[in-house]
């Protein structure tokens, strides 16, 4: 999967747009880095933490990245995650979603906060608001926990009883 790209046409000032995507990035533990010699935002493990831990290994340091431009009163950016050295993945799917899911909260977050700055009868408000496309993958993640929870009390059940009969003899 590539990158998680959003376009949304705000028509707003450059500079509130800017300090807007800034000022929530940098409170969100985001800092300027580069990704494959491009300059962006990144973040390391333990996004959304009061607390980052205390001793961050090499591989978590540069794994969410997010960047952005603003013309002519049209936002792009885009989101992704670092898997390995090199390679990057999206945001949605199952696939490590432990990893993902905060920070599908947190773009997720970012998308409602600039779309809640357009005015409240604004056409461009409406057409924002019908494109949100990570809410879906997000319902589907959640969907995803409660059912390997369920799978994960299932098989403890299982194993629990199978111990019991290799104990008790029944």
């Amino acid at each position: 999967m590539g990158r998680y790209i959003r376009e949304i046409d705000l028509q707003l000032p450059e500079n509130e747009v800017q300090w807007l995507i800034d000022g929530f990035l940098k409170e969100n533990g985001f800092y300027r880095g580069e990704w494959q010699g491009q300059i962006c935002w990144t973040a390391d493990y333990g996004i959304n933490m009061p607390i980052p831990p205390v001793r961050v290994a090499k591989a978590y340091i540069g794994l969410y990245f997010f960047y952005y431009t603003y013309e002519d009163g049209k936002l792009h950016f885009e989101a992704w995650l670092r898997e390995g050295k090199k390679k990057e993945i999206g945001l949605t799917g199952l696939y490590l979603w432990q990893i993902k899911e905060p920070y599908t909260g947190l773009v997720s977050k970012l998308e409602k906060k600039l779309i809640d700055e357009l005015p409240q009868d604004s056409e461009l408000r409406l057409q924002a608001g019908n494109s949100a496309q990570i809410e879906n993958s997000s319902r589907r993640m959640g969907r995803a926990h409660r059912l390997l929870g369920i799978v994960g009390i299932l098989v403890f059940i299982a194993t629990f009883f199978n111990v019991l009969n290799r104990i008790l003899g029944f």
